[in-house]
């Protein structure tokens, strides 16, 4: 596992990656810090198909493929959601229905984008068995040397949610089927302040902060 801080990355492409993220009214940069471990592990690769799982963070049509299409403005952004009302096509950006329970939609998502992708990012519903569904039908589609990530993982910290995916059963998954990944924290921990004293008590231990980078060899 690498640990926040323990890993280098671009810090100029890091910067543009925070800074359209949060003009797409994302947190992935502001609260996870995810831009750090993107920039990290896309900075030396060439992106011309990338695909995002989980889009809309309200009703608004908020969604971080406006932040990739303004990284990558060279590339095709491909996005994927379950709410069929927000999905749209503009410009770079290509929008089509998936359900991460549902593998016939996820096939069906495969055949509208028939490309291989250099990355896909999994933003969607943060439930192991989705998920590991998910993966199952898509890393198929990602070309030889991709990436696919899985965002906001727990630890096993005694706080996390129990709907949650977790890191211990991604992995586990991973290594029994013989993948080959990487684990970043994205977020260092922080001490926890006592609200009457101010005083540190408790380490947070920041634990939804991973992600998971699986290598297609």
């Amino acid at each position: 596992m690498k640990l926040a801080g323990t890993y280098e990355y671009d810090e100029t492409l890091a910067s543009r990656m925070a800074e359209a993220l949060n003009a797409s009214y994302s947190d992935k940069a502001s609260f996870h810090e995810y831009h750090k471990v993107y920039a990290h592990v896309l900075g030396d690769r060439e992106i011309n198909n990338f695909l995002e799982v989980g889009l809309f963070l309200n009703d608004l049509q908020h969604t971080d493929l406006n932040a990739w299409a303004s990284v990558y403005p060279d590339a095709n952004i491909y996005g994927a959601d379950i709410k069929t009302s927000q999905l749209f096509n503009r410009d770079n950006i290509q929008t089509h229905y998936a359900d991460q329970s549902d593998s016939a939609s996820l096939m069906a998502l495969k055949e509208a984008f028939p490309v291989e992708f250099d990355v896909i990012l999994d933003d969607a519903s943060h439930m192991h068995g989705p998920t590991v569904n998910a993966f199952v039908n898509l890393f198929p589609a990602v070309k030889s040397g991709g990436v696919y990530m899985i965002e906001d993982c727990q630890s096993d910290h005694p706080d996390s949610n129990g709907w949650q995916q977790t890191v211990p059963s991604l992995t586990q998954y991973l290594d029994e089927n013989g993948y080959t990944y990487e684990v970043f924290q994205s977020r260092a921990p922080e001490k926890k302040r006592n609200p009457e004293t101010g005083e540190p008590t408790e380490e947070d231990a920041a634990h939804d902060d991973y992600i998971i980078c699986v290598y297609k060899s």
